[in-house]
């Protein structure tokens, strides 16, 4: 795998037109691309429709966070749609991680192709730890990271989406066959906006990420092209 094909590039935005507009700019260089809560909320299922179409890679990352039979059935609609990743946030609980984890693998069986790789959410990179403080848990978001990492193991996940400023942690505890996909990515100087746990591309990769989702830095530059080629 080459190191472009590493990046996920963030589709945030509200209309299906712009997302394709930002993928038509990419063409022949970007082949990973994520829908989110935004676009999905905008623009439904078509979005990854649209894209499988198009023959890109597709992360859906919506977080399923419900009971295990709501998880379960979200998750047999996500491999219905062909994507390639999608995600569940790991405070639902192991039942619903191995509900939701089991259900895609039949699915998957069932319609004959191979079943989608499944993440478990950790800790935002808007966050630094303080409201989890707030409900009595004090420890450092770095363990709290680990923490939900083993329970995304324990549950049969394949990986985790976790800051790249855990990401050594997590290679070092969980091994080479252990997904690791983080968001987070900023160019070396970078503002962060909401952000706050960051690292540049490079600083993420060989922290031993092997995805890395990047939004902003690629959307919002005058050449977004041209921002995609120089993240590495």
């Amino acid at each position: 795998m080459t190191e472009q094909e590493r990046i996920i590039v963030a589709l945030d935005y509200q209309r299906l037109d712009e997302a394709l507009s930002l993928v038509d700019r990419l063409a022949g260089a970007a082949s990973f691309f994520k829908v989110g809560l935004e676009l999905f909320a905008g623009a439904g299922p078509e979005a990854v429709r649209e894209l499988k179409d198009r023959g890109q890679r597709v992360f859906l990352d919506l977080k399923f966070f419900d009971i295990p039979n709501t998880s379960a059935r979200a998750s047999r609609q996500a491999v219905r749609l062909g994507v390639d990743l999608f995600n569940l946030h790991l405070l639902a609980g192991v039942e619903v991680l191995q509900a939701a984890a089991a259900a895609a693998r039949e699915e998957a069986a069932k319609l004959g192709v191979a079943p989608p790789r499944l993440l478990g959410v950790t800790i935002l990179t808007s966050s630094q730890g303080e409201e989890w403080r707030e409900l009595g848990l004090a420890a450092p978001v770095s363990e709290l990271v680990l923490r939900l990492a083993e329970r995304a193991r324990r549950s049969g996940l394949d990986g985790v989406v976790a800051s790249p400023r855990e990401a050594a942690g997590l290679r070092a505890r969980f091994g080479a066959d252990f997904l690791l996909v983080c968001p987070g990515i900023r160019p070396v100087g970078a503002a962060a906006a909401d952000q706050k746990r960051v690292l540049s591309a490079r600083e993420a990769r060989q922290a031993g990420a092997d995805y890395l989702v990047v939004g902003r830095p690629i959307s919002s530059a005058p050449d977004p092209r041209a921002a995609f080629l120089s993240l590495f």
